[in-house]
């Protein structure tokens, strides 16, 4: 009786497993990238609102 070898989803083999380029590495990669840009964003629409409130003398921190 021969053993059937069980079938591997294709995102699971091995050498993608232990090779940087994997799914998981690009996502992290990609949601640090997005969450440092959005940070970014934050701050400098945060800086303008500063800059408003400071202009109309409603600074309300």
């Amino acid at each position: 009786m021969t053993r059937r070898v069980q079938a591997v989803p294709k995102r699971f083999r091995w050498w993608e497993k232990r090779s940087p380029t994997n799914e998981t590495t690009l996502k992290r990669v990609w949601f640090k990238a997005e969450f440092k840009r959005l940070e970014e964003e934050a701050n400098r629409l945060s800086a303008e609102l500063i800059k408003a409130q400071d202009k109309v003398g409603k600074r309300g921190i």
